[in-house]
């Protein structure tokens, strides 16, 4: 048996089935593929690995195959920012890295944390943290010129249907 670090859907499904099969410890690990101290510490460890997984389900925030759990250095930069986050994006509008980096800044000069620094690697680390993805928007009907096409459709489209026609 190779090292491993157990995602945290592998770490459920372990213990339901700890829990499930009044297995000994040793046919666990030879079923499961495992060592012994790794199921003996998920055991001891339950309770906590179930409210963080009861976190991860409820809050929509980090991926389930996450391995660890990593808290941010400042939580409450971070908790102002998924509000902030949150409220924004409800409402349509679109963010950019930099517009992150900022509102972070602005959030630690109002709570008043003089060391935090809102760099690439920070925001890259709380986009993980809070499973958020940018991505690019091709054609949106935000970006769409409706006067334009409305006047292309009445004054040019006819005149293309009749050469073709």
């Amino acid at each position: 048996m190779s090292r491993k670090d157990l995602t945290s859907v592998e770490k459920i499904s372990i213990l339901d089935k700890i829990k499930a099969q009044p297995h000994s410890l040793r046919e666990l690990e030879k079923l499961i593929g495992t060592f012994k101290s790794v199921l003996n510490r998920l055991k001891n460890n339950e309770k906590t690995i179930r409210e963080q997984w009861e976190k991860l389900n409820d809050s929509n925030s980090a991926p389930a195959n996450r391995k660890r759990k990593r808290e941010s250095k400042d939580p409450e930069v971070d908790r102002a920012m998924n509000e902030w986050f949150s409220a924004v994006t409800e409402r349509g509008v679109r963010i950019s890295g930099p517009m992150l980096q900022q509102k972070a800044e602005i959030f630690v000069e109002k709570i008043g944390h003089g060391n935090f620094k809102a760099t690439e690697g920070w925001m890259s680390r709380w986009k993980d943290r809070n499973n958020i993805k940018f991505k690019r928007f091709h054609g949106e009907k935000s970006s769409a010129d409706s006067n334009g096409a409305d006047e292309w459709s009445l004054a040019k489209l006819p005149e293309i249907l009749k050469k073709i026609c």
